[in-house]
């Protein structure tokens, strides 16, 4: 079933989030008012969940982390091929388990305070359970491609025109992170890339995502 992602600040943590949908004391956000796939009124309902593995920034591992579903019952578009969207938290990335501020951490700890890969995947594993241990290199190169890749996207869309000092240099993933860190320590990575979202039409114009690529942009 086609399904597309829209990111949703919820306003919990991950762990919290995870809680509550498992107590059932979680409130369903409400979509009546507009669908995300055809725009009409009175037409999105909830659809239970799906589930996917997730980490958190302080090392949590969920195997069945439940994301939320809708089903859009055509009320305006009778052409649209997609059937069903999903609500992923934004301090998650498509397909990616570790949270946007696990990574940051982990490339905090390599590109700005200057430690080893092994080291900076040390202390990470002083913190995690053994399902995260599985972390290694490849992973952290994967983070790296992740932060070039948004780096890239804000070139091109010119978000944020404070950064373009950056955009061009060898040292671009460690500018970033600092940036992130030092320029906006009051708000996490994860909600910058929820400003980006946002600042592109949110849902109703099916913006991109800053981390990562949601399933209706794959090919």
């Amino acid at each position: 079933m086609p399904i597309i992602q829209i990111i949703h600040k919820f306003s919990i943590s991950l762990t919290k989030y995870y809680i509550k949908v498992k107590r059932r004391e979680y409130e369903i956000p409400d979509f009546s008012d507009y669908c995300p796939i055809c725009s009409s009124s009175n037409c999105a309902r909830f659809h239970g969940y799906y589930y996917r593995p997730v980490v958190t920034k302080e090392g949590m591992y969920y195997k069945d982390f439940p994301i939320m579903r809708y089903k859009c019952r055509n009320n305006g578009n009778k052409g649209l091929k997609h059937v069903t969207f999903s609500l992923l938290p934004h301090e998650l990335i498509p397909y990616v388990k570790y949270s946007v501020e696990f990574i940051f951490k982990i490339l905090f700890d390599i590109y700005v305070n200057d430690l080893s890969e092994k080291s900076a995947l040390d202390i990470i594993s002083q913190l995690c359970n053994e399902e995260v241990l599985s972390i290694g290199p490849v992973s952290v190169y994967n983070f790296k491609s992740l932060i070039l890749n948004s780096i890239d996207k804000l070139n091109i869309s010119g978000f944020y025109d404070e950064i373009k000092y950056l955009m061009n240099s060898p040292d671009r993933v460690k500018l970033f992170v600092l940036y992130l860190y030092e320029i906006h320590p009051v708000r996490a990575p994860s909600d910058y890339g929820y400003d980006f979202y946002k600042a592109h039409g949110f849902y109703k114009t099916n913006s991109p995502f800053l981390f990562g690529t949601p399933s209706q942009f794959r090919k």
